[in-house]
């Protein structure tokens, strides 16, 4: 292999490494969070939601409800 063909290798395992732990990034859990206990995961990145208040419970925790339900 030549020199300019292993810097292309190197790099093409950097950039493979580089998105490969892009796609694992994740948005932070919304604060609303605290209020609830996080049930069983209904679809990607949905739980259901009990409120630790009330018990009020929701098979997909929506948080705009979520937060209206607090207010």
């Amino acid at each position: 292999m030549t020199q300019s063909q292993n810097k292309k290798s190197a790099r093409s395992a950097r950039d493979d490494e580089s998105y490969e732990a892009a796609a694992n990034i994740r948005r932070p859990k919304n604060p609303v969070w605290k209020h609830y206990q996080q049930g069983k995961e209904m679809s990607a990145r949905h739980w259901q939601a009990i409120c630790k208040y009330c018990d009020t419970h929701w098979e997909k925790g929506v948080i705009y409800e979520m937060e209206n339900h607090l207010a």
